[in-house]
């Protein structure tokens, strides 16, 4: 193949890559935030109602999409990834509150919550990262807002 052609095949899959990751870090942070938030509700709150504090939800809690923090990026064998991190902190703390419900395990202080008492008997996991994911992959609708936003961009993909 002439060189001048390898190069414009590369030229035309890096711009397609870079409007990928474009579309997928703009277009489709409504879509995460959404299944954070619905991935929360069914796989943290559902499962328990607290007795030892007052959940903060979408107030500063753990459906806050402010406390979200999302990187789409390639990793090294160029599969597209979404980083999406929960980053709620305790009342008055400095640490992040997501692995402690996800493993279920150091994290529950209070002697009278249910969640405490799992914890200290094998555990009490709520991992909606875990959880998240088997919603998002192979999402019709996360594959929707992609494929209309590189049509935006003057790809037409299906």
């Amino acid at each position: 193949m002439d060189k001048s052609l390898i190069g414009f095949h590369k030229e035309v899959m890096d711009k397609f890559l870079e409007d990928l990751l474009s579309v997928i870090q703009n277009n489709c942070e409504e879509y995460f935030i959404k299944k954070m938030q619905q991935a929360v509700q069914e796989a943290v709150y559902d499962e328990y109602e607290p007795t030892a504090y007052v959940r903060r939800e979408e107030k500063g809690g753990l459906k806050d999409p402010s406390n979200y923090m999302m990187k789409a990026f390639f990793d090294r064998n160029g599969k597209v990834c979404v980083f999406i991190k929960n980053m709620t902190t305790g009342v008055g703390a400095a640490y992040y509150i997501d692995e402690g419900i996800v493993t279920g395990k150091n994290f529950y202080d209070w002697k009278r919550s249910k969640a405490y008492y799992y914890a200290t008997h094998g555990g009490f996991e709520r991992d909606f990262y875990t959880y998240m994911e088997y919603q998002v992959v192979g999402d019709a609708e996360l594959e929707k807002i992609i494929e209309k936003g590189m049509r935006k961009k003057g790809w037409n993909i299906k």
